[in-house]
């Protein structure tokens, strides 16, 4: 929950720690479309910028996941929804896929 994440991050949890794969928390909230967490995470200066290991960014896997909600959360955080992957789909083209 976004008080759990708080919670975390008063204790010193570092927002921009990566885990396997590369991932950081703001790329897991968008991942399971939890909007929520990605504006706590941001109030904390989450970087939006750091892509996973195959060069994803929070807004291209919540775009590719279908999370509406979290793709405009990190819009108005100032995201970069022509973001590409190693592969050059952007976040932009996924969502259109998706329709």
């Amino acid at each position: 929950s976004a008080q759990e994440i708080r919670l975390l991050l008063s204790a010193g949890a570092n927002v921009n720690d990566r885990v396997g794969g590369g991932i950081t928390p703001v790329f897991a909230a968008a991942q399971y479309g939890h909007a929520d967490i990605i504006k706590v995470l941001c109030e904390e200066k989450a970087d939006l910028t750091i892509p996973d290991d195959q060069g994803r960014t929070p807004i291209w896997i919540a775009a590719r996941n279908g999370h509406s909600d979290c793709v405009v959360a990190l819009l108005e955080e100032g995201a970069d929804g022509d973001s590409a992957d190693l592969e050059g789909a952007s976040a932009s083209w996924v969502a259109a896929q998706r329709g």
